[in-house]
This record gives structure tokens, C-alpha cells and sequence, in this order.
């Protein structure tokens, strides 16, 4: 499913579906400056909340669910301690730290009240660490200024780059 290639050139890729019929292309590749994909499982990424008390895991497509009808799930804080997200990313892979200072890649969340997405926050970028081929797997600490609970937009982007990258949706439940 993963492979490598070079980052500029011709490079020809193969796609095998399932049903073993496949295609065969060539693409003339060049360096550009973009944006990381996150990985989703409908509107939302694929990763987990973590309770900042516990350290109870839930998958972030479970908090999008389950919230705001179950209020217990996937809150910003517990007894004051914040929360971690987990994210799934893929095309980060010159950003890989453990720990991370000062990320030349941000994660970032905005609050959306009455359907207006508020102003984007850049999120404590913990670590930044290959999980497969193609994939890089972010840990973040929401930041103590987070707005509890509801619907927040989540993007990941390099702040060099020109435009801005698409986001999901994470719903986030209120503190204790």
C-alpha cells in the first residue's frame, strides 16, 4: 500500500484494487510546499482523546458520536489536568521529534459557536514519531486556554506555506 519515490522526477505508480484489476501511470513529480494529510474516519481524524486524569483512551470518532448527549466523553479537562490528542498524519515525516520545541509543523484547534469557526490555536506538540510506512503518529497536550466542551475544527499545516489546509471536526466534551 506505501512505497517510496523520489520527491521530484518521473515515477510511474501501479494501483491494485482488490479485485486485481489494476492501472498503471507515470506522473512528472515536483517539490512543493504543502500540507500533511490527517487520516479521518468520517469528519473526524483518526487518534484518540486521552483524559487528562485518568489517561482513559477514546477514539476521537467515538467523541464526534457520543458528544453532546453522553457529556462524560472525551472532556477538555479532568480535576484540572488538560487533555491529550493523538492524530494520525501522513507527509510530516522531515518534522519527527520526540520531544518537540519549536515545531516547524503546527496542530492547531478553533472553537465553532453558532457555527462560526472562532480563531485557531496552535496545540503543545509533544512528539511527532513515524507509526509505519507513511504514517506519523502526533501526541499533543490541549493547550489550558482550550474552551471546554463542543464542536472545534482541527487542522495540521506549515505556517510557510501560502494557503491553508482543510479541516475535521472534533467534538469535545466540558470539563469536571
Amino acid at each position: 500500500p506505501f512505497g517510496t519515490c523520489d520527491n521530484e522526477g518521473v515515477t510511474q505508480y501501479a494501483l491494485r484494487p482488490a479485485d486485481g484489476f489494476g492501472s498503471v501511470t507515470t506522473l512528472d513529480g515536483v517539490t512543493v510546499l504543502g500540507h500533511p494529510g490527517i487520516f479521518s474516519v468520517g469528519d473526524a481524524p483518526v487518534g484518540k482523546h486521552y483524559d487528562g486524569h485518568t489517561g482513559e483512551p477514546t477514539a476521537l470518532s467515538r467523541c464526534n458520536e457520543l458528544l453532546p448527549l453522553q457529556s462524560s466523553a472525551c472532556r477538555v479537562r479532568t480535576n484540572s489536568d488538560p487533555a491529550s490528542l493523538e492524530v494520525d498524519v501522513t507527509g510530516a515525516e522531515a518534522f519527527i521529534c520526540n520531544p518537540c520545541n519549536e515545531a516547524a509543523i503546527l496542530f492547531e484547534l478553533a472553537p465553532v459557536v453558532n457555527d462560526v469557526v472562532g480563531q485557531y490555536a496552535a496545540q503543545s506538540l509533544g512528539s511527532l514519531m513515524s507509526a509505519g510506512p507513511g504514517v506519523e503518529r502526533a501526541f499533543m497536550t490541549l493547550r489550558d486556554d482550550t474552551p471546554p466542551g463542543g464542536e472545534f475544527r482541527f487542522r495540521v499545516r506549515f505556517p510557510a506555506a501560502p494557503e491553508f489546509p482543510a479541516p475535521l471536526t472534533v467534538e469535545l466534551g466540558p470539563p469536571t
